[in-house]
């Protein structure tokens, strides 16, 4: 029993979708490392996993409310183009032209899942700062807005970032780390100086090339460039127990490589910590959906739209591969002490700190690369409810008719 458990140690310091037991459980990263629990009389359970929540508490008390799309369903047009868009154009693109897309149905309506509800009445989300016991629950957040000067903005930013990555280094100094890189927000995770050589990258077509080229431009030292085609490799197995690790949070077409990540996991024992450039633009370069958000409201932002989207990423690479995905951006210090205090308007249409942060962190000059086209999302050819998937799996494992699937061994017991 666990006196307080963040939900950062949730996932650095237990095996995938274990359910832990505390006396208070705390969001510490705006929801980013996203966290399940549900109360048994004087204790918080938790776990990566909402579903191994139920197998915990032995049966399934459905709530007829949680009703995720079937993300199956043909994607609007306008949709299936994004990926081919030209770099910053969406990020450019006035609130409005999005407004108008939807309501003629050339867009959906959002991407990301902004309940606290699971498919069980009695397990729940965390909220982003929320701080949970048996019996209380309060958001620990109070934006104060009195940084506005961007020089110590990035300055105090580079510090964080190196920091928590040095941190984590020194807490797990026999683990590879692999960067996710793909544009921007990633590239400068490689640039804050490292206390381990133990350090990869992974990227995707038609990313690959560009990170490559980056890496080796900037004379950045890591072991491996690993590569991915960005051809969707997996079995309709996959795809189900992808789902599953998901709870059915968000569209599975943008959660890709997941197979292939697990295999570099299994390559170095298990002793594998991913990291993840998450949300760095909507922080420090100017981010029509954020930016254009007045007080309150750019954190608002944050604690809904990121939290609810982004985070599933870092849940289904845990729940999928056994191991934690981080995020520089999301330290509880760089939270607590910095972004608190940051205050939007310091960002205008044009700015762009990202080319400064960069040469904080890295102590010289860089080389930036002009593009960043970006992986298309996976497409499939199944016909599935996920819903129905899911409820089965659940309804099975309660049954006897097969072990979970998010365990300390991963993959291996899945029959559905």
């Amino acid at each position: 029993m666990e006196a307080s458990l963040r939900s950062l140690d949730l996932y650095l310091q237990y095996p995938a979708g274990a359910v832990v037991k505390t006396r208070e459980l705390r969001d510490v990263g705006c929801g980013m490392y996203l966290t399940y629990y549900t109360v048994v009389n004087d204790e918080i359970w938790a776990s990566t996993s909402a579903s191994n929540l139920v197998f915990a508490l032995g049966e399934l008390e459905p709530n007829e409310t949680f009703d995720p799309p079937n993300f199956f369903d043909e994607q609007p047009i306008m949709e299936r183009l994004l990926p081919s868009l030209p770099p910053g154009v969406v990020e450019h693109t006035p609130a409005v032209v999005g407004q108008l897309l939807r309501s003629v149905g050339l867009l959906s309506e959002k991407y990301w899942d902004d309940s606290i509800e699971t498919i069980d009445k009695r397990v729940t989300k965390l909220r982003p700062f929320e701080r949970r016991t048996a019996t209380s629950s309060s958001v620990d957040f109070s934006p104060t807005f009195r940084l506005s000067d961007p020089a110590e903005f990035v300055t105090r930013s580079a510090t964080h970032i190196t920091e928590f990555i040095n941190t984590i280094e020194k807490q797990f100094p026999n683990h590879h780390h692999i960067a996710r890189v793909g544009g921007m927000d990633s590239q400068l995770l490689l640039l804050a100086p490292k206390v381990t050589d133990n350090w990869h990258v992974f990227s995707a077509e038609p990313n690959y090339p560009i990170v490559k080229d980056f890496v080796e431009e900037n004379d950045i030292s890591v072991q491996n460039v690993f590569r991915h085609d960005n051809q969707n490799e997996e079995t309709d197995a996959d795809l189900k127990r992808k789902l599953i690790c998901s709870d059915l949070r968000t569209d599975p077409r943008h959660l890709r490589w997941y197979p292939t990540l697990e295999q570099l996991v299994d390559r170095f024992d298990g002793k594998v910590i991913f990291w993840c450039g998450t949300e760095g633009d909507t922080i420090y370069s100017y981010h029509a959906d954020y930016q254009a958000k007045e007080g309150t409201a750019y954190f608002d932002l944050h604690q809904s739209r990121a939290a609810n989207w982004q985070s599933v990423t870092h849940q289904v690479t845990k729940n999928y591969t056994g191991a934690a995905a981080l995020s520089p951006y999301h330290s509880e210090e760089i939270w607590s002490e910095l972004y608190r205090h940051y205050d939007p308007n310091m960002i205008d249409k044009g700015t762009d700190l990202r080319y400064e942060l960069g040469e904080e962190l890295a102590g010289r000059s860089v080389t930036w690369p002009t593009s960043n086209p970006g992986p298309a999302p996976y497409t499939y050819d199944i016909v599935v409810d996920p819903r129905e998937l899911y409820t089965e799996y659940i309804h099975g494992v309660l049954n006897g008719e097969h072990s979970q699937l998010i365990t300390e061994n991963r993959g291996e017991c899945l029959t559905l």
